[in-house]
């Protein structure tokens, strides 16, 4: 447990902040105990602390700092204080044995990459006031198959699982193992970035007509998929969106397209000034 006080020449000193990297690396740490004086905690305080399994952390603090607690692969549990309104990138990314996660109602912000590799989680609750959630923020996380999002979320809402606008018309990202084929509803107008990104047990996606937008690097790294349908109302395919599709072999486009065309499966611009995506797998002789 840290202390809440230092004696420093006969006086009683709070401990008020804890510094960038304070911890870092610290093998034999297995819990830890951040006192209600605490109201800052910097940068990676706890990074890769490998064998920390228990964090309990000030109830004064309002902000998770970037990579706090970055590949502490024996956490299972956290529960972030009512007063904290962002997590930083990479906070904790790489936990594989993180299973629970509380997030309070304060709330605001995920950003970037936060729990990107908690191979262990399941599922998580928005609350109902995070209006931001980064790219990537759930990469990686083998065992996710659930959003759910307070029903009081002006900006996100869930369908089956899946995070969705409020409106239900962007897909923003679908959870890592909720299933190997998945048929994108009717109403959907855009894919975000990196929404099924490195996802690889997605086998199979249906697109609807009246999808306008797919992102970038949306579909990167869906090594399963071998082959996608983009429908006629497709206007913008954003950068490397089909990109590291290993198993890919087709790409085919609905002939209605105005923007886009796919002879032998491959994708280029409507008047093939442009080569867009190659499948990785396309035997076709260009």
């Amino acid at each position: 447990m840290i202390p809440s006080f230092i004696n420093f020449h006969g006086k009683k000193l709070p401990v008020k902040e804890i510094n960038s990297w304070a911890f870092e690396s610290c093998q034999k740490i297995t819990g830890v105990t951040v006192p209600d004086s605490v109201t800052l905690i910097d940068s990676g305080a706890f990074s890769d602390c490998s064998q920390l399994k228990n964090v309990t952390l000030s109830k004064n603090i309002d902000y998770i700092p970037y990579y706090m607690c970055y590949k502490c692969g024996s956490l299972e549990s956290i529960t972030v204080p009512e007063k904290v309104t962002a997590i930083g990138g990479f906070a904790f990314s790489g936990c594989e044995n993180l299973e629970n996660v509380y997030l309070p109602e304060s709330l605001t912000e995920i950003d970037e990459e936060a729990f990107s590799g908690c191979d262990n989680l399941v599922s998580i609750k928005i609350p109902k006031n995070v209006s931001v959630i980064g790219e990537i923020v759930f990469a990686e996380c083998r065992s996710f198959t659930t959003f759910d999002v307070d029903e009081s979320n002006a900006c996100f809402s869930a369908d089956d699982g899946v995070l969705f606008s409020k409106d239900k018309t962007k897909l923003v990202i679908y959870p890592y193992a909720k299933g190997t084929e998945y048929s994108v509803p009717e109403g959907v107008k855009e894919i975000s970035a990196y929404a099924f990104y490195e996802n690889t047990e997605i086998e199979k996606i249906t697109l609807p007509e009246g999808l306008l937008k797919i992102g970038n690097f949306a579909f990167n790294g869906c090594v399963s998929l071998e082959s996608i349908d983009l429908p006629a109302s497709l206007t913008k395919l954003g950068l490397g969106a089909l990109a590291n599709c290993t198993n890919m072999k087709e790409i085919n486009v609905n002939k209605k397209n105005a923007s886009f065309v796919s002879p032998g499966g491959v994708l280029f611009n409507k008047d093939m000034t442009e080569l867009i995506a190659y499948p990785v797998s396309n035997e076709t002789e260009q």
